[in-house]
């Protein structure tokens, strides 16, 4: 069985941790996206890719 959110009803209900403060976040403007970005804790870089349940940490793709 997939789980499935899309009307954030679970989400909404409070059932994910809220985010710690960042040590660093803001907007990149691309012209055609605006994209929100954030820095937590120390170590390598990672960038998610929410509807592709996919995320890049260090150059390695990682799957979900």
């Amino acid at each position: 069985m997939t789980f499935v959110d899309d009307d954030l009803a679970y989400f909404e209900a409070g059932s994910l941790h809220a985010l710690p403060t960042p040590t660093e976040s803001g907007l990149l403007d691309t012209g055609n996206a605006r994209i929100w970005y954030a820095s937590f804790g120390a170590g390598g870089a990672c960038v998610a890719y929410p509807r592709a349940l996919a995320m890049v940490c260090r150059g390695e793709a990682v799957f979900a």
